[in-house]
């Protein structure tokens, strides 16, 4: 029984808060950074909630620069 327990309980997905922190700040302090990631860049890499309203903001102005 305890093994079904363990089982159904979610297990957290991995973070770093702190390389989220460091690729959201270095792509606002030097905007070519972009440029290299943007293939990969999603919200989806970002568990933290104030990043991920960030990376939002980021994917939002790309998208304004393309149009």
């Amino acid at each position: 029984m305890l093994e079904n327990t363990k089982k159904k309980q979610k297990t957290p997905p991995p973070s770093a808060v702190e390389v989220e922190e460091i690729v959201l700040g270095s792509i606002l302090i030097e905007s070519t950074v972009i440029d290299r990631v943007i293939s990969d860049f999603s919200v989806n890499l970002f568990f933290k909630k104030e990043n991920i309203t960030i990376a939002k903001a980021i994917i939002e102005q790309i998208g304004r620069a393309h149009v």
